[in-house]
């Protein structure tokens, strides 16, 4: 955990982790104790600035440390002979939204692309025909649209990917997009630039939208992209 390292290991879905307070989960170790056997568990996660690694087994860390990288969503499932007789729940509680719900065998929990990190995290493994401890809506919550940034000089460039336009354009969900950043210093907002464009002139090849803003003070502060509405 941000600021904290690891914390002592839970079991029977107890809470791991600090729901609410605002520290990152950085990595995890999933393990079944040794109470099941010929079952395993399998388990991967999804990093800022990283996306989604590599499976990780039985006690192995998965995400990472020391780098000030988030989990931002995770993957579990079953292997194992026995792992027919069994499934396996989670939830994750992601800043800025609270608890999610429950997924199951390899779903999605979490958020990606929204910059959500993972709080804390709930796992259980059930036998076959038992129901879900909770509701399942809203266990993973993708964003709508996929953006990169690149700080280049005075200005910063916004990458919308090629596919979000083309859905864009196909499900006819927007005929313009806004973009708002904000330039911080010093914790606090110093000034709020924002660009418009219309979806059809937007190159689905390189799909750059550039944002400018001087530091008439000084040199240019990063611009941080808050907000992508569709008009």
């Amino acid at each position: 955990m941000q600021s904290v390292g690891w914390k002592n290991e839970v079991q029977n879905g107890a809470t791991s982790g600090l729901p609410g307070q605002g520290k990152r989960m950085e990595a995890l170790k999933v393990n079944l104790g040794g109470e099941e056997d010929n079952l395993s568990v399998e388990y991967k996660s999804h990093v800022s600035s990283i996306g989604w690694q590599s499976w990780k087994k039985d006690g192995e860390i998965s995400g990472t440390t020391g780098q000030g990288k988030a989990i931002e969503a995770v993957q579990l499932k079953l292997s194992g002979a026995n792992s027919a007789n069994h499934y396996i729940c989670y939830r994750v509680y992601a800043a800025g939204l609270g608890w999610l719900g429950w997924a199951r065998d390899g779903e999605i929990a979490g958020t990606t692309g929204m910059k959500c990190s993972v709080e804390a995290i709930e796992v259980r493994v059930m036998n076959k025909d038992d129901a879900l401890p909770g509701s399942s809506e809203n266990h993973y919550i993708p964003a709508l649209w996929e953006i990169n940034t690149q700080q280049i000089q005075k200005s910063t460039n916004v990458a919308i990917s090629a596919e979000s336009i083309e859905k864009i354009v196909k499900e006819n969900r927007a005929t313009s997009l806004e973009i708002t950043a904000n330039m911080n210093y010093n914790g606090k907002v110093v000034r709020t630039v924002k660009v418009e464009k219309t979806v059809n002139i937007i190159s689905v090849i390189t799909s750059w939208i550039i944002l400018s803003c001087i530091n008439e003070n000084g040199p240019p502060f990063p611009l941080n992209p808050s907000r992508l509405a569709g008009t």
